[in-house]
């Protein structure tokens, strides 16, 4: 049964998928350390989208030629989406005795208030930092956007592309 229906205005273009390490220190007052790491290690595997946001595109966005024969539309630079954390194969690698006892995210809700936060940004810093995930959304999208309208000549950031001349 269907419940609900979202418009997304969004433009994905490219996926990367990582796999990070998130290395937490716990303080663990009055047991002793050999029972209770102080320090948990856990590997964060998840993906990370880029694309564009097509909400803000305004009626300055689309161009339409006199004879109504062509459009241009200026595409709003390609960013980084909400990381998504994949529990199912995100692991803790290294804690205490008494830590090893709970499941990395579900049962100890102290492990997973710190985690999700830390796991997430060190997705989107492996995603932002040295992937290319962004550029390849920005080459991707005009050349998508183009087999959905072949005849309209696109303008990322202001630059007009030719058709015809960009590998689809």
């Amino acid at each position: 049964m269907l419940r609900s229906i979202q418009n997304l205005h969004d433009f994905r273009d490219a996926s990367g998928h990582f796999e990070v390490i998130v290395d937490v220190e716990k303080d663990a007052r009055f047991i002793p350390a050999s029972l209770k790491a102080r320090r948990v290690l856990v590997v964060a595997i998840g993906s990370v989208d880029a694309g564009v946001d097509l909400s803000g595109l305004d009626k300055g966005a689309v161009d339409v030629s006199a004879d109504r024969r062509s459009v241009s539309l200026e595409l709003p630079p390609a960013t980084l989406r909400e990381p998504e954390l994949d529990l199912e194969h995100s692991y803790v690698c290294d804690r205490g005795a008494i830590d090893r006892l709970q499941s990395p995210f579900g049962d100890d809700p102290g492990v997973e208030q710190d985690m999700y936060p830390l796991a997430q940004e060190k997705l989107v810093a492996a995603a932002r930092d040295g992937s290319g995930l962004v550029a390849r959304a920005e080459r991707n999208t005009p050349a998508d956007v183009r087999r959905f309208a072949p005849h309209a000549p696109l303008h990322p950031r202001g630059r007009p592309l030719r058709r015809g001349l960009e590998q689809v």
